[in-house]
C-alpha cells in the first residue's frame, strides 16, 4: 500500500510542489507595519456613542494602507491583550485604553499624539 502522492500519481494527478495559498492570508503576510516615525500626528480618542454603551479608544489618522492598518490592529491586540479592528480608515480598540496606546505608539517611534 503507498502513500497518497502514489494514489494521486495512479488517478493521473500530480502533487505540487508549492503548496497554495490563499490571498487575504499572503497579502496580510506580506504587509508591514507603517512608518511611524514618519507619521505627522496620530489622534487618540474615546467614543461611547453607537457603540451599544461599549467604550472603545479610536486611533485616527493614521497614514497606511489598509493591510498596515490590519496587520497593526492585530499587533495592538496582542500587546494589550484586547480586542483590536480596523473601521474604515481608523483602529478601534476596545475600552478606555488611551494610556496604554499611546505607551505602545511611542515605543514605535510617533512623535506627536493628540489625546
Amino acid at each position: 500500500m503507498g502513500d497518497l502522492g502514489d494514489l494521486l500519481r495512479g488517478k493521473g494527478l500530480a502533487a505540487s510542489a508549492t503548496p497554495a495559498t490563499s490571498e487575504p492570508v499572503a497579502a496580510a503576510q506580506d504587509a508591514a507595519e507603517p512608518d511611524w516615525a514618519r507619521q505627522a500626528k496620530v489622534v487618540l480618542r474615546v467614543e461611547r456613542k453607537g457603540r451599544g454603551g461599549k467604550t472603545a479608544t479610536l486611533v485616527q489618522q493614521v497614514q497606511a494602507t489598509p493591510a498596515q492598518l490590519t496587520h497593526t490592529a492585530r499587533l495592538l491586540a496582542k500587546a494589550l491583550g484586547t480586542q483590536a479592528r480596523v473601521e474604515g480608515v481608523d483602529l478601534v480598540v476596545g475600552g478606555d485604553q488611551r494610556d496604554r496606546v499611546a505607551a505602545w505608539l511611542e515605543a514605535r517611534g510617533v512623535r506627536r499624539i493628540v489625546r
